[in-house]
């Protein structure tokens, strides 16, 4: 009622007042904003940041200079990506110590896509990494061994090979693949001397 009042009163005054269709249509859009400012605060209240951010949206929307609902859309929105942020960033860790590599590379990206320039998503992404090469690296040892004792030669061989490009410095890689790499080539004179036994006659 104030606020009719009161351009009531600049119309009597200053009718042709270029600002006052504005300040009419604001005037109109007010019960509504205050509306949504309400419904922000009470979602902010039960902790639910993406409805008042939407809320507070909405607000905006109706009149983008509504000084208060700009402030609390900017306060709101901040929150609402830190909270947003820390869940990504807990699930990722979730899923990283049970291994899910896929899903915790999804959460960490998300974290990241929220903070580009978040230290601690990028740490967590480089972590990630890590765990997914020691991870292979392990599954490649288990099969190397399994495959050796197989007398798979050439199997092993190229399981070795795999983890030499993931880490030449690793011990076990190596060492297994000049191992499988020479007993694969004594299994296959062995082939050949069976398939072509007159080449073990002398002559």
């Amino acid at each position: 009622k104030d606020v009719n009042s009161a351009l009531e009163l600049v119309t009597l005054i200053a009718p042709e007042n270029a600002e006052l269709a504005d300040l009419r249509q604001r005037a109109d859009s007010l019960p509504s904003l205050i509306k949504h400012l309400q419904e922000a605060t009470a979602a902010e209240a039960r902790g639910e940041l993406n409805e008042a951010e939407e809320s507070l949206r909405q607000a905006v929307a109706l009149d983008p200079q509504h000084q208060r609902a700009a402030s609390e859309l900017e306060r709101v929105s901040i929150a609402n990506t830190e909270q947003r942020f820390n869940a990504a960033m807990s699930s990722g860790y979730l899923a990283l110590d049970e291994q899910d590599f896929t899903e915790a590379s999804a959460q960490f990206s998300s974290a990241q896509s929220l903070k580009p320039n978040s230290a601690e998503a990028s740490s967590a992404l480089q972590e990630l990494q890590v765990a997914r090469q020691a991870a292979q690296l392990v599954a490649i040892k288990t099969q190397g061994a399994k495959l050796e004792s197989n007398e798979q030669w050439q199997a092993a061989a190229d399981a070795y090979q795999r983890a030499v490009k993931l880490d030449s410095s690793v011990l076990f890689a190596s060492e297994g693949l000049k191992r499988s790499q020479a007993r694969a080539r004594l299994d296959q004179q062995f082939r050949k001397a069976i398939e072509q036994p007159e080449r073990l006659a002398d002559v």
